[in-house]
């Protein structure tokens, strides 16, 4: 035991060391993140409290999901940064998501005269009117060589600037929103793939975590595997969650093979704490995405039968006896 805590010590000691010190103990079994939206009421109850709780219970990374107004869990970026420093945790990843207020994402192409917009067929009247708004008022734009800001793709830019700044290697697309259908998914992809694009000129990369309505099959095509027919393999990847995947009716073992290379996050999400289900075979689970490709690994609770911070302790010494997991 005193070996093992000295690794994870090292481990959360790796924010003050370099990156290549980073990379020599990536192949450790110790990094098991967090998911912070497992304990979000504690969050925004104590932030700098809550972390060092986390770190204390063997969690060395944390993925957030509350950026809102410019702030992280109602705190600056750089105090949160601070404070999730002071508890030797890695900021590794950060879930974000903005849509057009006619939940219409606006597909650029390259035209002699600036931006087309395209509107899909299949949105509401109100929404293709306002893409023809939107594609007129950009023709006149271009003829006045005064291109205008896209109040979206600025709100983006801002948001994964801070995020690279708070250090994190991973920006996920989740929630994604209802008028995702297999028939708009093509436009959606050109929307998700600019995004990308902002991603990768920071050094980041851009996942999609699907929900369980993405991933449900009809008449066998899901709205995620034609997403992912149409993004980029060498820009856009994936973050899958047991739990959605479960929920689904899908083989994660199989669906890991599948998409081998592109799953670079993965979420151990049970119904209640890790493992006490008995549904899920996580073990099968982990030593597939572990040879499938999978970087980071984030613990997710969202079905309480303890307090929160209970059930997050819980699930990581569950899953730390794992074989797929044990040091």
């Amino acid at each position: 035991m005193d070996a093992v805590s000295a690794v994870v010590g090292l481990k959360k000691a790796v924010n003050t060391f370099t990156d290549a010190v980073d990379e020599a103990l990536s192949d450790i079994k110790s990094d098991i993140g967090l998911y912070m939206k497992s304990i979000e009421s504690d969050m925004y109850e104590g932030a700098e409290g809550s972390l060092q709780d986390v770190a204390r219970m063997g969690y060395t990374t944390i993925e957030t999901d509350s950026y809102f107004g410019g702030r992280i869990y109602d705190l600056k970026p750089e105090d949160f940064r601070r404070a999730a420093d002071k508890a030797g945790l890695k900021i590794t990843s950060a879930h974000l998501r903005k849509f057009y207020d006619n939940d219409l994402p606006e597909q650029a192409e390259d035209t002699a005269g600036g931006q087309e917009v395209k509107a899909d067929a299949a949105a509401a009247p109100e929404a293709a009117g306002t893409a023809r708004q939107t594609a007129a008022a950009d023709k006149e734009t271009a003829a006045t060589d005064t291109p205008a800001e896209d109040p979206v793709m600025k709100w983006w830019d801002e948001a994964l600037d801070t995020h690279r700044r708070l250090g994190c290697r991973y920006i996920v697309i989740s929630r994604l929103p209802d008028a995702l259908t297999p028939e708009t998914a093509e436009s959606y992809a050109g929307y998700f793939t600019r995004i990308a694009e902002k991603v990768r000129q920071r050094e980041m990369q851009l996942c999609l975590h699907p929900s369980r309505r993405e991933l449900t099959a009809a008449e066998g095509v899901s709205v995620f595997d034609t997403l992912a027919a149409h993004m980029p393999e060498d820009k856009v990847w994936f973050e899958l969650d047991t739990r959605e995947a479960h929920e689904a009716g899908i083989d994660m073992v199989s669906m890991l093979k599948h998409y081998k290379g592109r799953v670079l996050l993965l979420h151990l999400h049970d119904f209640g704490i890790a493992t006490e289900s008995g549904l899920i075979d996580f073990d099968k689970i982990v030593t597939e995405a572990i040879a499938a490709g999978v970087k980071d690994i984030f613990v997710e609770v969202r079905s309480y039968t303890l307090p929160p911070k209970n059930c997050i302790e819980r699930s990581i010494y569950n899953l730390e006896s794992l074989p797929s997991l044990r040091y």
